[in-house]
C-alpha cells in the first residue's frame, strides 16, 4: 500500500515488474518519455527513466508497457511502432504494427515472451460503447494474429498480467475485479482450479 499523493506517477496506465532490478516501472503517459521505477517494498519512487526514439533526443509517450522475460526486454507501444528497450531502458529496436488493428479505448499491454497482448475498452462515449471488450494479439514483429473477446464484460479492462510462474492471464477492471482470463488452450480445467485454490 501507498498513500495517495506522496508521489505524482502520471496517469499511471500502465506497469509491469522486471525480475532482474526487482523494480515496478510505471507507464505515466507523459510526453516527455518518463518511465517511473517504483520500489516495491514500499512503494516510492526510486528513479526516473526516459524512453526515446531512434535519435536518442525525441522523447515517446509512456502509456503502457511490458517486460519481457524470455529476451529481457522491456516493450512499449506508440502510434503504430514497437519500442524494445534493455533493462537500463536504452533502446534495442523497434517495429511497426497498424495501430488501427488495435481498437480504442487502447489500454495497457502485456507479453508471455511470445506474443504480446494489447487490451482494448470499446467504451467511453466511443460508437462501441456496450460491446465486449477485447485483447489484442500480436507477433513481435508487429503483425495483427487474433483478436481475444472478453464477452459480456462492459467494465472497463485497465490491464492484462501474464502469471509466468503458472502460465495463466488475469484481466484487472476498473471496478476493482481481478478476472482469470484463459488465453490458451491448452490450460486445462484442472490446472486452472488447482492455481486458483493454491493462490
Amino acid at each position: 500500500t501507498f498513500t495517495s499523493g506522496t508521489e505524482v506517477y502520471g496517469h499511471a496506465n500502465g506497469m509491469c515488474y522486471n525480475p532482474n532490478t526487482e523494480y515496478i516501472y510505471i507507464a505515466p503517459s507523459l510526453a516527455t518519455g518518463e518511465v517511473y521505477v517504483i520500489d516495491p517494498s514500499d512503494m516510492t519512487l526510486y528513479d526516473t527513466l526516459y524512453a526515446y526514439q531512434a535519435d536518442g533526443v525525441t522523447p515517446i509517450n509512456v502509456w503502457n508497457i511490458c517486460y519481457d522475460r524470455t529476451h529481457q526486454m522491456f516493450i512499449c507501444m506508440h502510434s503504430g511502432t514497437m519500442y524494445f528497450y534493455d533493462d537500463a531502458f536504452n533502446l534495442i529496436k523497434t517495429e511497426t504494427y497498424d495501430p488501427n488493428d488495435w481498437a480504442l479505448t487502447r489500454q495497457d499491454i502485456e507479453t508471455d515472451g511470445e506474443y504480446i497482448y494489447a487490451v482494448s475498452w470499446k467504451g467511453n462515449g466511443s460508437s462501441y460503447q456496450g460491446v465486449s471488450n477485447d485483447i489484442h494479439v500480436f507477433s513481435m514483429t508487429g503483425e495483427h494474429l487474433a483478436t481475444v473477446t472478453m464477452s459480456n464484460q462492459t467494465d472497463e479492462p485497465e490491464d492484462l498480467c501474464y502469471d509466468w510462474n503458472t502460465g495463466l492471464f488475469y484481466v484487472t477492471w476498473g471496478n476493482g475485479n481481478i478476472d482469470f482470463i484463459n488465453m490458451k488452450a491448452y490450460n486445462t480445467a484442472e490446472e486452472v482450479e488447482e492455481v486458483i485454490v493454491l493462490t
